[in-house]
């Protein structure tokens, strides 16, 4: 490519650092952020932009209103290069988005990435190629008018994406809601017995004091009287639970947590018991 590609050699090298940074396993979020800005709302909308139209470096125009000038293959102004370009931009990462979605391989990071990274790269192509006949008309450098109302929407536009950027990814965290987690498992069986794991984990904001009790068919199996979590800790245990019938087995698990005189949590589960018509054989669950 000539000097006056120097852009469209940029936009590749952009294009390029984004796809090697979506491969690497460990991807720190500033980073992406910044690399992914870009590539969705300004790189693929230039690159169509130059292979449309053709840039004017000569605006004469004093007056407020510009006449419009948006034909294919005629010259536009600098305006009307940013303008379009960050419309065409969305428009291209919100049809991408909806064309992966349907596809069996999904909306994901990666393949929104090279998707992109292809379709922006095929513009750029498309815009060096428009341009292998320009013959240096150019290289005449003249100052660009632009109106004050311009200067004032495009800051605006710049006001308005920074906050929708910082509401939706840099904001700082919200209220926390604190809770408790609380589940039950199929567990590795013994010869004669079933068995669950049952487990706790303390999303609440201090330490705190549960009692667990299990059941089979309303029998009961095991209690733990006191268990006290700090935040963030887990407790899991393998519960053994007897066969005491030979069709089902409901278990029933409750947590209580010690500042409260109610159910907190309750989970159960239904297991088939049975054996395999044999004294000796293993009990199915």
């Amino acid at each position: 490519m000539r000097l006056k590609n120097i852009d469209l050699m940029a936009v590749i090298v952009v294009v390029v650092v984004n796809v090697v940074y979506i491969q690497l396993p460990y991807r720190p979020w500033p980073i992406g952020v910044m690399l992914a800005l870009p590539l969705i709302f300004a790189l693929p909308g230039y690159a169509l932009t130059q292979a449309l139209f053709v840039r004017s470096l000569s605006e004469t125009e004093d007056t407020l209103i510009l006449q419009p000038r948006l034909k294919l293959g005629q010259p536009v102004g600098v305006v009307d290069h940013i303008t379009l370009g960050l419309g065409l931009s969305m428009a291209v990462a919100v049809l991408v988005g909806f064309t992966l979605n349907v596809l069996p391989v999904g909306l994901q990071a990666q393949s929104w990435t090279l998707s992109l990274a292809i379709i922006t790269i095929v513009f750029t192509l498309a815009a060096a190629f428009r341009r292998r006949g320009d013959q240096g008309q150019h290289e005449r450098i003249t100052k660009t008018r632009i109106a004050l109302y311009e200067y004032i929407l495009f800051g605006l536009s710049i006001v308005i994406a920074a906050i929708a950027i910082f509401a939706a990814i840099i904001r700082p965290p919200g209220t926390q809601n604190f809770y408790t987690q609380f589940w039950m498992l199929p567990a590795q069986q013994t010869t004669t017995s079933c068995a669950v794991r049952v487990g706790v984990q303390n999303f609440e904001q201090t330490s705190t004091n549960y009692r667990i009790t299990i059941t089979a068919n309303e029998v009961p199996v095991n209690t733990w009287s006191s268990v006290t979590l700090a935040p963030k800790e887990e407790w899991d245990h393998v519960v053994t639970v007897p066969i005491v019938s030979t069709k089902s087995i409901y278990v029933e698990a409750k947590l209580y947590k010690a500042d409260s005189s109610g159910i907190y949590r309750t989970v159960h589960m239904t297991l088939n018991a049975g054996s395999g018509g044999s004294k000796d054989a293993k009990a199915q669950c």
